[in-house]
């Protein structure tokens, strides 16, 4: 059977890390990182990746944040037409300081105060999955 796999969890809890170590290679992992544009259009274009996917019967899965309940339920809306597909949400947490001193270290693209305000930010707007 196929699935739909969305992935929840602040920046540095091992959302990727886990796609790429214990995920099988047939899965075809989205990533919010993989588009180009600004957030709409970025939306825009992993729902076409999504469905796309879906279509294709290929179990799918969406590596990224989606750390509010608004923006999951936009994306398993976009699934609804796929019936045949198990819907499955993986969560790995707002995160801790040792979330937060992996990212320093493995992104050096940003300074420790500005992976701390991300961080910290992002654990503001997290909302623990209820399904």
């Amino acid at each position: 059977m196929k699935q739909f796999i969305l992935l929840v969890g602040n920046i540095g809890t091992g959302k990727t890390y886990y796609t790429k170590n214990y995920m099988p290679k047939s899965y075809n992992i989205i990533r919010p990182d993989d588009f180009r544009g600004d957030s709409e259009h970025r939306q825009s274009q992993m729902i076409k990746e999504i469905e796309n996917s879906l279509e294709n019967y290929e179990t799918t899965v969406l590596d990224g944040p989606n750390l509010e309940k608004k923006h999951r339920q936009n994306m398993l809306y976009f699934t609804r037409k796929y019936a045949f597909c198990k819907k499955i949400i993986i969560d790995f947490g707002p995160g801790n300081e040792n979330t937060i001193q992996r990212v320093i270290k493995s992104r050096p693209q940003l300074n420790e105060n500005e992976w701390r305000a991300i961080h910290f930010e992002n654990m503001k707007i997290y909302e623990k999955p209820n399904i």
